[in-house]
């Protein structure tokens, strides 16, 4: 069990203010940002970075997306479902095409799925990306077509931006869950704002055409056998953190035996009591609660995302000479929280697929050394475009703010039957590329 605490203590918390809470670009737009919700607190957003689509740099750029894709994501072909549906949208109607976010390459395979569109992509990225390499990123970053956002705001230059695309008839990447969490298998709840951005773009555009809701799904699957390596990399981190179960067992069980040992040391820690007889979602629902309601002026029912970035807007808007050694355990309290959310309790036990178990292992992986895990084994990525959903006819004489929720629900709908379904693997030996 000491094992167990030392290994948790060197997990990301808000007490570290620099290296792995901040940002670490893979650009292009590679919305590599922090893992699992980690916050920069350095200051707020320095510059707004506006979109510079250029063709030639687009496509001089193309090889590198395509080698980052194999390399750093180890994704080995990108297939394109649905294309026909953005084809088929009229010349000056715009797109909101919203896909699901579950792995820290997502962006590029988005942007790689951009490039059989009949229109470029603008995508949304967070605004720590566009720094690295002395703006070098950023640079690289807008000729993709990519903008900067701060999560942590209300960025009102980040939705002119975006409503103007929308408006203007282009096609626009957001990521309505907000955040990874690293589970390819299930949506979690959508932010209303994504929604709100596309009825206020309908606003703008009057009877001059259409805004759109592209409900999206990126599902990956593994072309081969992954055992052993899903083997070796628990044994990497039973090494750190040993369980105390016995290698015989199913490696599903080893894998849910490791998580609940690592829950057991923040269960005593905050709690003061251990509850193991209890089912693991009940456990990990109420640490999380209470986490959050310590932080809390009011109690919500929010989706607990929702509930945290509310809270930690508070913490981040006191002056820097106000921060105290209690802000930032708070901030780690309120990441923890982050954490937490990203592990339902169910979803292993319910389906113990290898893409599942990946996951799984991933998250334990970065918790307990606060770096972003290494790809298991090479990917497969599909990108499954959807019926889009008509933002005028959902908007009628509504205001935009009351038809974002009746869109939310819409489109979350959406996205759930199209990642439930599981994919036809492309061919294994097919290049990145979209079709």
């Amino acid at each position: 069990m000491n094992a167990l605490v030392q290994a948790w203590g060197r997990a990301p918390d808000a007490l570290r203010l620099k290296g792995r809470l901040a940002a670490r670009s893979t650009c292009p737009c590679g919305y590599d940002l922090a893992v699992r919700d980690r916050v920069s607190v350095d200051g707020p957003m320095p510059a707004f970075w506006p979109p510079r689509p250029s063709r030639f740099w687009s496509w001089l750029l193309a090889p590198l997306n395509r080698r980052q894709l194999r390399g750093k994501f180890a994704v080995s072909s990108v297939e394109v479902e649905g294309m026909e549906r953005l084809r088929s949208l009229p010349p000056g109607d715009g797109a909101l095409i919203t896909p699901n976010h579950s792995y820290a390459g997502d962006g590029v395979v988005m942007v790689e799925a951009g490039r059989s569109a009949p229109r470029p992509f603008h995508l949304m990225a967070a605004w720590q990306l566009f720094t690295g390499h002395g703006g070098l990123d950023g640079w690289l970053m807008q000729r993709q077509g990519c903008f900067s956002v701060d999560r942590e705001g209300s960025d009102r230059r980040a939705m002119r931006t975006a409503t103007g695309i929308l408006a203007g008839g282009g096609f626009l990447v957001v990521f309505p869950e907000g955040e990874n969490y690293h589970l390819n298998d299930r949506l979690t709840p959508l932010r209303e704002g994504v929604a709100f951005m596309a009825a206020t773009a309908q606003k703008e555009k009057g009877d001059a055409g259409r805004v759109w809701l592209v409900p999206t799904a990126i599902r990956y699957r593994f072309a081969e056998n992954v055992a052993p390596r899903l083997e070796a990399a628990l044994e990497s981190l039973e090494a750190i953190s040993p369980s105390g179960t016995s290698r015989s067992a199913a490696l599903p069980a080893r894998i849910l035996a490791f998580g609940e040992a690592l829950l057991s040391v923040k269960e005593k820690e905050i709690l003061g009591s251990q509850f193991r007889a209890e089912p693991l979602p009940a456990r990990l629902e109420r640490l999380m609660r209470h986490l959050i309601e310590r932080h809390e002026a009011v109690r919500s029912e929010d989706p607990a995302p929702v509930r945290v970035k509310r809270a930690r807007a508070k913490l981040l808007a006191l002056p820097e000479e106000e921060r105290t050694e209690g802000t930032k355990r708070a901030l780690a309290d309120l990441h923890l929280a982050i954490q937490l959310f990203s592990y339902p309790g169910d979803y292993l036990s319910a389906a113990p697929t290898p893409e599942r178990m990946a996951e799984t292992l991933e998250k334990f992986e970065e918790d307990l050394t606060g770096e972003e895990a290494k790809p298991v084994a090479r990917r497969l990525a599909q990108v499954v475009i959807g019926e889009p959903i008509d933002v005028k006819a959902a908007l009628g004489d509504k205001r935009a703010r009351e038809a974002a929720e009746g869109l939310t629900v819409a489109l979350e709908g959406a996205m759930t039957r199209l990642i439930s379904a599981r994919p036809a693997l492309p061919q294994a030996g097919a290049t990145p590329g979209s079709r």
